[in-house]
């Protein structure tokens, strides 16, 4: 795990390959290892290989539902591919057991923006301002909201 630190921090090639290898097998010696599926799907996540990063976090979920970090990287993967609400559901879950994830928030806000639930992305996106007042970023984002058109 430690080479995978690394990798991912210094985005250092051998590392990554390392990392991959050896988790790969300690995936195949000790399949009920949540950290190791964990750390073998951010790794497959942020190195272009989501299709093999989905059912490790499914795995992670099913076998430690009080985790994070795989509601949070599948939720990515969900929104990124256009799964809008099954990222909704991941990310809210994430935010149940840890409402200070500002990012996790925002991109919550951003995919109910994008299924056209606006009242949520406001609220959670004033949620972020209230708690994050120097993150400018969602402070943007809910200035372009409110000038949104709303249905009638």
């Amino acid at each position: 795990m430690a080479y995978a630190i690394v990798a991912q921090r210094e985005g250092n090639s051998t590392y990554r390959s390392r990392a991959l290898a050896l988790l790969e097998q300690a995936q195949r010696d000790a399949p009920e290892d949540t950290e190791v599926l964990l750390y073998l799907a951010e790794l497959y996540r942020t190195g272009e290989q989501k299709d093999r990063a989905i059912p490790l976090y499914e795995r992670a979920i099913a076998q430690d539902p009080s985790q994070l970090t795989a509601s949070v990287g599948l939720g990515g993967i969900r929104m990124e591919r256009g799964q809008y609400r099954e990222a909704i559901r991941l990310w809210q879950d994430a935010l149940a057991k840890n409402a200070g994830l500002p990012l996790v928030r925002m991109n919550l806000a951003m995919a109910e923006w994008r299924i056209g639930d606006l009242r949520s992305a406001e609220s959670n996106l004033e949620k972020v301002v209230d708690g994050n007042p120097g993150l400018a970023a969602a402070a943007e984002l809910l200035q372009r909201l409110r000038q949104t058109p709303r249905p009638r």
